[in-house]
């Protein structure tokens, strides 16, 4: 019985090993990119672990843990996935008094943060000798976060959309590049969870079952503008008035609500969504870099949803 323990912990340790490899071939040079932004917000939480009692470095300790989710979701990081989701949940414990800070939450993301980037680092160096520069355009930015939009269908049940692009803007700079990266993996999942049916609503309503995700990059008075939206039911107004009565009764003034830390429409937290740490997290990014977001109707609303894209200007 041991000998037949030790074979099924092999295989399944082999399996481990070549999912690993699978996302490497599958990502290329890109997989480089995920482990080094892994890195770097491992690094960060460690920083500032000594404040994590606090609630304003709780919700940015969220922010970052949902980007950092997001980015191991896509490369199919699963156990890395799993910690993520438990140490955000000891955070929100924590910030609504439902549970005393426990440092050995951190510890166990921590560890499992390490273990994850030195298998992927261990595998990389055999499959890649050196690191090649990509060029840090929009169309490069999508190609790389574009496994968001298959982990997460899978993950709610959906059928994976279509990517629709256009990109006028040429190259970005280093930092706009890094943040849109980070605000991308947030909107793509948003436009899943939140704006895409199901198959069955989507059947119902005679749409295609596979949705559709537009991007679109173009300059307006020598600006840069990107726009996203999808070919779901749009944004659902109701569920963002019932979380607050006194915020007007204007659809732009209730769409605001959506950037605000805490508010989300998901009837129920999931890995995905649910904990109010997507959208305020994407408008910080893109204010980092000097930018702005807004939402933009595209219709007129029909019950308690309305459509409308994204607008950036960077």
């Amino acid at each position: 019985m041991t000998e037949v323990n030790q074979l099924k912990a092999e295989s399944e340790k082999q399996k481990k090993e070549i999912d690993v490899i699978y996302q490497i071939m599958k990502n290329g040079e890109l997989a480089f990119e995920a482990v080094d932004a892994i890195r770097g917000m491992a690094l960060e939480l460690r920083r500032d672990a000594e404040h994590l009692g606090k609630g304003k470095s709780i919700r940015a300790a969220m922010v970052q843990c949902h980007t950092m989710k997001g980015v191991a979701r896509t490369y199919a990081m699963v156990g890395l996935v799993d910690e993520i989701h438990n140490f955000e949940s000891h955070l929100k414990a924590v910030l609504y008094n439902d549970a005393h800070w426990d440092e050995k939450v951190l510890k166990r993301l921590l560890v499992t943060i390490d273990e994850t980037v030195k298998h992927y680092d261990k595998y990389m160096k055999r499959v890649y000798h050196q690191r090649a520069d990509y060029s840090k355009t929009l169309t490069a930015l999508i190609k790389e976060v574009e496994p968001v939009l298959e982990t997460t269908s899978i993950e709610v049940g959906k059928a994976v959309p279509r990517i629709y692009l256009c990109d006028e803007i040429g190259e970005l700079q280093d930092h706009e590049a890094s943040a849109l990266k980070k605000a991308l993996i947030h909107l793509l999942t948003n436009s899943v969870v939140h704006g895409l049916e199901d198959n069955k609503l989507r059947e119902v309503a005679g749409k295609a079952e596979r949705g559709s995700v537009f991007i679109e990059g173009l300059i307006v008075d020598g600006k840069r503008h990107i726009l996203l939206s999808d070919d779901g039911h749009g944004l659902n107004l109701q569920a963002l008035a019932d979380k607050d009565s006194g915020i007007g009764e204007r659809d732009e003034q209730i769409a605001e609500l959506i950037f605000v830390s805490g508010v989300s429409t998901a009837a129920e937290v999931t890995k995905s969504a649910g904990r109010g740490v997507g959208m305020d997290a994407v408008r910080q990014f893109i204010e980092d870099i000097g930018g702005s977001i807004v939402i933009e109707f595209t219709g007129e609303r029909k019950g308690d949803f309305r459509p409308f894209c994204f607008r950036i200007v960077v």
